[in-house]
């Protein structure tokens, strides 16, 4: 029971808060409602009619507002000051939230954001058509020389070559470790570093069998296919003279091998060169003629790969790879370009598009402010209204509560009403003569602008790839006639 008795007192407390400090009725309006009754109780009014009607006050010849009701009447008008104050700057708030709504301000710098950007579109296009010019006539050239290449040499197919010489570099690099393992360990008993000093020595050897095979291969047996005479005999020498060169590299080091394991190797040079020359073939070591056919063989293979380098017509390959490059160069630059062009355009159109989407969302906020302003003046006057009533309410309780304990006639302003003098309307026109129609005509004009605007730079657009277009279809001749840039270039 104790602790029910506490929460009583503090229950009874805590309710008398919600008339303590203030004497407005709790509500969400603008304008807070005049709590009458608690208004009563504060001011005292019956206490206070009582006890000015037992001393007969104000006198019946009284007519204007004694010291209480003209409390009543100062209170109302402090009242009223702070209701107009709240109306002006609701009317002020919504005086700015209007002006940002504002659609000659936003578009006509939207509009000069688009002019800009078109200009500066156009300026890319220009400068872009400049550098590709330059890219556009050296393919030219290449195909140029290219097709009288073909012409001159009665080619009528594309170039063969490979895309990548990583196996080719692995097949010799193979052939290259396999001879020096093999020749290594030979070399090794007559070397006085041992292993080491034979594989080096090796290593030279089959370094030098294979480049004089892959040298042969890549720029001599391929004149064979050329069409001039001499080119051709100088091929044909070069395969003829292949066996014969590969024959005698090998028989040299096959009697160098000799050499080195013989009695003498510090002499293993001047002994393979003398006998190399009294009895070539006097090889008696079947090891040694098996490293010389696969002396022979590495050779053939290497010469092999050395044809296989390139296109097997002379000179073919290199021109048709210098053309594929510029083409290909041409090509990344226009796509770069193009790329770039389509993502200007692209964002100026989404800028474009979000800011009509924003007109039509202004032109509902606009209506809704109009609303509100309407609502806003409308809880105004009729808070005046409010206030009048309220004043009236509090001197008649005022004045009944002294009427009825006076002995003499009540004075005769007692009957009368109190008139709320009505405050100046505010100057504040928040929407500045603005009606729906009036901003409707603004965000229509806007939204044509706007569209006109991304019309143009659509046009722009589609010119450009037209100019790019009129680019790639220029020939050598085109160039050397005259043609320039600017003749496929977009007007400015």
């Amino acid at each position: 029971m104790k602790w029910k008795s506490r929460f009583e007192g503090f229950l009874i407390r805590a309710s008398r808060l919600d008339h303590e400090g203030h004497r407005y009725v709790p509500g969400i309006t603008e304008f807070k409602p005049i709590d009458v009754e608690q208004t009563k109780v504060e001011l005292d009014l019956v206490n206070e009619g009582r006890s000015r009607g037992q001393e007969e006050r104000p006198p019946s010849s009284e007519d204007h507002f004694d010291a209480v009701e003209q409390s009543v009447i100062t209170l109302m008008e402090r009242e009223i000051t702070l209701a107009t104050d709240s109306y002006t700057s609701g009317l002020n708030t919504y005086a700015h939230r209007v002006k940002s709504l504002d659609m000659t301000g936003r578009y006509t710098e939207i509009e000069v954001g688009i002019k800009n950007t078109i200009t500066e579109f156009r300026r890319c296009v220009h400068e872009g058509l400049d550098t590709l010019y330059n890219d556009r006539r050296h393919v030219a050239e290449l195909e140029s020389n290219l097709t009288d290449f073909k012409a001159t040499n009665n080619l009528k197919r594309s170039a063969h070559y490979p895309t990548s010489h990583i196996l080719h570099f692995g097949v010799l690099a193979i052939i290259v470790a396999i001879e020096s393992i093999v020749n290594g360990f030979v070399f090794s008993t007559g070397s006085e570093n041992g292993l080491v000093g034979g594989i080096v020595v090796a290593c030279c050897v089959a370094g030098l069998n294979v480049a004089w095979g892959f040298l042969l291969g890549r720029f001599v047996i391929p004149s064979i296919n050329h069409r001039q005479v001499i080119r051709k005999v100088f091929g044909a020498l070069g395969i003829l003279a292949f066996p014969a060169l590969a024959l005698a590299f090998n028989l040299a080091v096959a009697h160098y091998r000799d050499a080195m394991t013989g009695d003498q190797p510090d002499l293993a040079a001047q002994i393979a060169l003398q006998t190399l020359k009294t009895a070539p073939f006097g090889i008696q070591d079947m090891m040694s003629w098996f490293l010389l056919m696969m002396g022979c063989l590495f050779s053939l293979i290497a010469a092999f790969e050395g044809y296989r380098w390139d296109d097997p017509y002379p000179g073919y390959g290199r021109l048709y790879r210098q053309v594929q490059a510029a083409t290909e160069g041409y090509s990344q630059s226009k796509g770069d370009q193009l790329a770039e062009l389509t993502e200007i355009k692209d964002e100026t159109v989404k800028e474009v598009l979000d800011v009509q989407q924003s007109i039509n969302l202004r032109r509902g906020e606009f209506l809704s402010l109009m609303t509100s302003r309407g609502r806003l003046k409308a809880n105004y006057h009729a808070h005046l209204l409010h206030l009048e009533s309220v004043a009236n309410d509090l001197l008649r309780t005022y004045r009944d509560a002294n009427q009825a304990t006076r002995k003499t006639p009540k004075p005769l302003h007692f009957r009368d009403r109190w008139i709320l003098p009505q405050p100046p309307e505010p100057s504040i026109d928040p929407f500045f003569g603005l009606d729906p129609a009036s901003f409707d005509r603004q965000s229509e004009l806007a939204a044509q602008t706007l569209g006109q605007r991304i019309d143009e730079l659509n046009q722009a657009f589609l010119t450009a790839m037209e100019s790019y277009e009129r680019l790639d279809q220029l020939t050598l001749k085109d160039f050397r006639n005259g043609s320039s840039p600017q003749t496929t270039a977009i007007p400015a």
